[in-house]
């Protein structure tokens, strides 16, 4: 699978963007329960895991240190059987299903011919699926569904049902595979869904430009944050901290964690190890400043 150049990222980010301004605009006039004045609640989740046995290996460490309290698999990668049972061996709880509709290989049978897939019958890139999501029939929606739905199957077979659902490249901004998520969570009894809106990014530029937007979407009656490690690499971890110290309610901070170099990962896999490798080292300094002035944040458990 060819990589993406930087006119596609640029496109990508645009779209995804102009589609959760979108969402939130849509949303002003709906009724929400105001949610209550709460002490910051920490949970800091590594995504797609599952990658290859090196990222494994690394993720491990991690877990045992204690950086992280939860993760979330790539379940059509074959390593991420393996990284299910030893987090769970070493005492992790908080185990989710990262769904994938834009790299590797499907786990359904798909056609050669379906909007999803190329000829070599891998997932198309994501400005593709973010494509597709304007305009997605019942034909094209059934077979999204029953891709997901097979990468939640896989997983329970590993032992438990997961406990959250997130989506790589945050495809569930698009308001079509939102619903789906909400209808997968219910039918697999999964409590929790990653915040898709704008309004939960807790980033540099929202927390200084965007203020007004910035301030947590209210789900089920309690305030939520999505921050990015990714996008506070060029910022101090004393900075998120900060940050996260002023938010009111829950905040999940997502690390893609890596070591480099990873002779095993997949080619064409859109963020390279030793970009991973980056934020795996931001992850660590973060947890020195955090241990030293928490500002009142509460650090989920992470057993």
């Amino acid at each position: 699978m060819p990589k993406e150049g930087q006119l596609g990222k640029r496109i990508c980010h645009m779209v995804r963007v102009s589609l959760s301004i979108c969402s939130l605009y849509s949303e002003r006039g709906r009724a929400h329960v105001a949610a209550p004045t709460l002490m910051p609640h920490l949970r800091i989740i590594c995504d797609d895991i599952g990658l290859s046995p090196r990222q494994n290996e690394h993720v491990f460490a991690m877990a045992r240190e204690g950086h992280f309290t939860g993760a979330s698999l790539l379940t059509n990668y074959a390593p991420a059987e393996e990284a299910c049972k030893q987090l769970r061996s070493i005492g992790l709880k908080d185990i989710g299903v990262h769904l994938n509709l834009s790299d590797g290989f499907p786990l359904t049978p798909l056609p050669r011919s379906a909007a999803l897939v190329n000829r070599q019958g891998q997932f198309r890139d994501r400005i593709r699926l973010y494509w597709l999501g304007w305009r997605i029939g019942a034909r094209l929606r059934q077979q999204i569904r029953n891709e997901l739905a097979a990468q939640i199957e896989r997983f329970c077979e590993w032992g438990a049902p997961p406990t959250h659902l997130s989506s790589h490249c945050h495809f569930h901004t698009l308001p079509p595979f939102s619903a789906l998520l909400r209808e997968l969570a219910q039918e697999y009894g999964i409590a929790r869904i990653r915040a898709p809106h704008l309004r939960a990014n807790l980033s540099p530029i929202m927390q200084h430009h965007l203020r007004r937007l910035a301030r947590g979407v209210i789900i089920d009656g309690q305030r939520q944050y999505l921050a990015l490690v990714e996008q506070w690499l060029s910022h101090s971890p004393r900075a998120l901290v900060a940050a996260i110290a002023r938010c009111s309610g829950d905040v999940e901070l997502v690390v893609h964690p890596g070591r480099a170099p990873d002779a095993d990962f997949p080619d064409g896999f859109q963020y390279s190890p030793s970009k991973r490798e980056r934020e795996s080292a931001y992850l660590r300094r973060f947890f020195v400043s955090f241990k030293a002035d928490p500002r009142g944040i509460v650090l989920d458990a992470p057993n």
